[in-house]
């Protein structure tokens, strides 16, 4: 049986409709994508979008909430991919493998974010990735995995939050690195993530077959008895 999946909360924006806001943020990706993340300063983006320092300050504050904003307005497309797979055909397993792979398959699509990723991203900046998560393709995978535990369909190894902050690591890792195609990265995905989701899947179906087994063992001896019983009579 698929499990239920409620996916309507997880779009994530990519901020609160605050034009000024929206106008840094425009200027800010123009800038990355020519020439990188790490070299952006505010000066670049007073100049890239005409609003004051102190307003951008005010208004945003830090690198590392100019990198929110980025990641969120990157993620909105693929979010409502991830969506569709999710509740798409298929296995639950074929499904987190195909989420996994686009997600992964979104970073190629943003040099300079795989460059960063690349370089090494220090832990102040990984939060910010991890605070992204929790709202696009990696909210989307943990409610995919909480509602197969609540369907039975596989047990959880340890924490959703565990889980969840480890495949994070896993798609950014994968994500710096150079890749043929798409086929190339759902190899990787099949070969190197994906066996730890399918032990405790296959673990959860072996322990279904062997209620089963006992319970037609049961059976048996029920049937056996009531002969055995009949025979003394």
């Amino acid at each position: 049986m698929k499990a239920a999946v409620d996916l309507q909360p997880v779009l994530a924006r990519s901020h609160e409709n605050d034009p000024i806001v929206e106008q840094v943020i425009d200027a800010a990706m123009l800038y990355v994508e020519r020439h990188g993340f790490e070299r952006m300063t505010v000066e670049d983006l007073v100049r890239e979008s005409g609003v004051p320092r102190t307003t951008i300050y005010r208004k945003l504050g830090s690198r590392d909430e100019i990198l929110r904003h980025l990641l969120l307005r990157m993620s909105v497309p693929y979010q409502e991919k991830c969506v569709a797979i999710a509740s798409g055909p298929g296995g639950f397993l074929d499904r987190l493998e195909a989420i996994i792979t686009a997600s992964i398959m979104n970073i190629d699509t943003y040099p300079w974010l795989k460059a960063m990723l690349a370089a090494g991203v220090p832990e102040t900046s990984f939060a910010v990735f991890e605070a992204v998560s929790r709202l696009n393709a990696v909210n989307v995978m943990r409610r995919m995995l909480e509602a197969a535990v609540e369907a039975g369909a596989w047990r959880a190894p340890a924490s959703m939050e565990a889980i969840t902050h480890w495949l994070l690591r896993q798609i950014l890792t994968v994500g710096s690195e150079s890749h043929e195609d798409e086929a190339a990265v759902r190899r990787h995905v099949h070969v190197f993530i994906m066996p730890v989701f399918r032990t405790f899947h296959d673990e959860v179906q072996d322990f279904a077959r062997v209620e089963d087994r006992l319970g037609a063992i049961e059976q048996g001896l029920d049937r056996l008895l009531r002969r055995l019983d009949k025979a003394g009579d």
